[in-house]
């Protein structure tokens, strides 16, 4: 999955995109690896995951209590 296609995903600028993908949170949950220089290799289902999960903490559903 390319930058752009990651960002297109979850809707965020490229910029956002690159700042995340080096945050712990990110990295520790994702199986990320950079392939090329906008490449990246992302487990999917790890990211549709974090992504529930994240949206879960917005609107403050505490995961395991739904």
């Amino acid at each position: 999955m390319t930058i752009r296609e990651l960002s297109d995903y979850l809707k965020l600028p490229t910029s956002s995109v690159y700042m995340l993908i080096k945050t712990e949170d990110f990295r520790g949950k994702i199986a990320t690896k950079e392939v090329g220089r906008k490449s990246w290799f992302i487990d999917e289902e790890r990211l549709e995951r974090w992504v529930v999960k994240q949206q879960a903490k917005k609107r403050g559903v505490i995961y395991g209590y739904m």
